[in-house]
C-alpha cells in the first residue's frame, strides 16, 4: 500500500511580510472588516527582496530600465530622489499620531517624475537619457529640475474611491463598446454625467 508523502517548503532562510496573499477574486467573497484589515496590513508591511520589494528591472513608472544591464540591485536598490525610497507604504504615509494611510512629514516628501530615471546619480560624464544624469533631451539634469519635491499626500478612504473610480469606468467603456458608428449615447454612471458620446467622438451635450 502507497503511502502519501505532502512535501512543504521550508520557513527556513525565508523572510517575508506577508506569507499568504489573496488569490484573484477573492477579496469578493470576503467580510469588509476583513478585507480592510487585510489591505492595512499590505499598506504597513515592510517588503522584502525575496517577495518582490524594489524594482530591479524597470523604473518607477513600469517602463523598462535604460540600461538593463545595470539593475537596481544591493547597493543601488535605494535611492531618495528615484527611488524606491521606502520599504512599506507606511514609511511615509503615517501622519498624524503614526495612522497608516495618512499624510507625511516634510521629511517624507516624494520627489515626483524622478522616477522615470533608472537610478538618479547627478553624473556629469553620463550622458546616456535618463539613466544617471542626462534627461529625456540629454541635458543635464540639478537636483532643483530632476523632479518635484510634494508632500506625501493622505490616503484615508482613496481605496474606495478608487475602486468607485474603476466601476465607473466599466461602466463607460461598456457604454462606449455598444455605440454603433454614427448614433449618440449618454455616458452615465453612478448617476453622474460624463456628456454624450456620438459615434467615437466625445461633446458636453
Amino acid at each position: 500500500m502507497a503511502v502519501a508523502t505532502v512535501t512543504t517548503q521550508s520557513s527556513i532562510g525565508r523572510e517575508v511580510a506577508v506569507t499568504r496573499h489573496l488569490a484573484d477574486g477573492e477579496e469578493f467573497s470576503m467580510p469588509l472588516h476583513r478585507l480592510l484589515a487585510r489591505g492595512q496590513r499590505l499598506f504597513t508591511a515592510a517588503w522584502t527582496i525575496q517577495e518582490g520589494g524594489g524594482r530591479p528591472l524597470t523604473k518607477g513608472t513600469g517602463n523598462p530600465l535604460t540600461d538593463r544591464s545595470s539593475p537596481l540591485a544591493f547597493p543601488r536598490n535605494f535611492n531618495r530622489v528615484s527611488g524606491p525610497d521606502a520599504n512599506s507604504c507606511a514609511g511615509c504615509h503615517n501622519v498624524p499620531h503614526g495612522v497608516p494611510g495618512g499624510g507625511g512629514d516634510i521629511v517624507a516628501n516624494v520627489f515626483v517624475l524622478g522616477q522615470r530615471f533608472d537610478f538618479v546619480t547627478f553624473e556629469g560624464n553620463d550622458a546616456i537619457p535618463a539613466r544617471g544624469e542626462a534627461n529625456e533631451l540629454g541635458l543635464p539634469s540639478q537636483l532643483q529640475s530632476i523632479a518635484n519635491s510634494r508632500a506625501t499626500l493622505g490616503m484615508f478612504g482613496s481605496g474606495f474611491i478608487e475602486m468607485l473610480a474603476r466601476q465607473m469606468t466599466v461602466d463607460l467603456q461598456a457604454i462606449r463598446d455598444a455605440t454603433v458608428p454614427g448614433t449618440s449615447r449618454r455616458l452615465i454612471s453612478k448617476g453622474v454625467s460624463f456628456g454624450r458620446l456620438p459615434g467615437n467622438q466625445m461633446d458636453d451635450g
